[in-house]
């Protein structure tokens, strides 16, 4: 916000990896705060998102605020066959995060009770489509590499879940976890660009 404030408006943003993760984030709380209000950017570009996560007070309470000591017990275990007796919205949002952390541990070398043993109001609280019903109606491009890891990927289709599937563009790419640079791929997003672009333009005519 203070850097909007600052330095914008911006009419469009582009986020990789953990900064793609950030961008959705931020329009979903946005839009949760401020349903009536315009989004704070008419067009997006999510290359290789992480999973988003809230900050959201009462959907984190939505997700883990009512669960009995022994499902706490679960969590704080870190074994994923206890998450998997967790009530529904709780082993959703904890299983599909675990799965992504565990794939890629050799890179942030944390282990799973870094994230998990501690208290409820600190967890990590995933936003998934099938729990946070919000839908974004700006127009998208997603990014992502073919040869990135399956984990990964999914985090991609996750985000692709928020966003109205008439106003999306995907771009897949033969490279990793990475900003592609090979150049037709890279004229393949910026097609896909200025394809938001102009829906977003058509959306204020």
């Amino acid at each position: 916000d203070d850097t909007i404030a600052e330095h914008g408006p911006f009419d469009g943003a582009f986020g990789f990896s953990q900064g793609a993760a950030i961008l959705v984030a931020y329009l979903i709380e946005h839009k949760m705060s401020c349903p009536n209000d315009p989004s704070p950017f008419r067009f997006v570009t999510l290359c290789s998102p992480t999973p988003p996560l809230a900050r959201n007070t009462d959907y984190c309470q939505f997700l883990f605020g009512s669960l009995s000591p022994q499902d706490e017990a679960r969590i704080r275990s870190c074994q994923q066959e206890e998450f998997a007796h967790l009530p529904g919205q709780a082993r959703a949002a904890t299983t599909t995060l675990v799965g992504v952390l565990d794939a890629v541990q050799s890179i942030i070398r944390k282990p799973r009770n870094f994230y998990f043993d501690r208290p409820m109001s600190e967890l990590p609280s995933l936003l998934h489509p099938e729990l946070c019903k919000i839908r974004l109606s700006i127009p998208t491009v997603h990014v992502r590499g073919k040869n990135e890891l399956s984990a990964v990927r999914s985090c991609g289709a996750l985000v692709e879940g928020f966003f109205e599937p008439t106003k999306q563009r995907l771009v897949e790419h033969t490279a990793g976890h990475e900003i592609p640079r090979l150049g037709s791929e890279v004229r393949q997003i910026l097609l896909a660009m200025e394809w938001a672009i102009g829906q977003s333009q058509l959306s204020i005519c």
